[in-house]
Order: structure tokens, then C-alpha cells, then sequence
């Protein structure tokens, strides 16, 4: 298998303390969401913040065919 394209997506998921209803920003790259994250805790102490990356690679085979891998990462 060969990768032929790759799109990442950095967000700050920002929780709200008292209800289900999370806060995501999504940033340029991984520190502004880090920065993100650490400003929301800062400021709503209690809560929590991480950054999701999200990948999503194109990957073509000459048996399967075009297929596209989803990856999640939390930091």
C-alpha cells in the first residue's frame, strides 16, 4: 500500500464543567490548540481541555482499491 494523500485536523475540545454540551476550536496546527486548552482551564478552573488530532489518509491498493484510514489522537 502507497499513501497518497493525508488531511489533519487539530482541535481543542473544551469541556463545560456542569453540562454534556462540550466547546471544540479548531486550530492550525497542534500547539495553538494546546494554548487553547491551557486558556480554557486557566480560565474555568475545574474543568478539563485536551487537543484531538485527526488523520485521514488515502491509501491505494492495487487489490482493494482506494481506501481512506481514520485516526484519532488525544493529547
Amino acid at each position: 500500500m502507497t499513501s497518497t494523500r493525508r488531511l489533519v485536523k487539530y482541535e481543542a475540545v473544551c469541556e463545560s464543567g456542569n453540562t454534556d454540551a462540550d466547546t471544540i476550536l479548531q486550530a492550525p496546527d497542534r500547539e495553538t490548540a494546546e494554548i487553547f486548552c491551557h486558556i480554557w482551564r486557566v480560565s474555568r478552573p475545574g474543568t478539563n481541555a485536551y487537543v484531538r488530532e485527526t488523520q485521514h489518509r488515502q491509501l491505494y491498493n492495487k487489490e482493494l482499491g482506494l481506501s481512506v484510514l481514520t485516526l484519532e489522537l488525544y493529547y
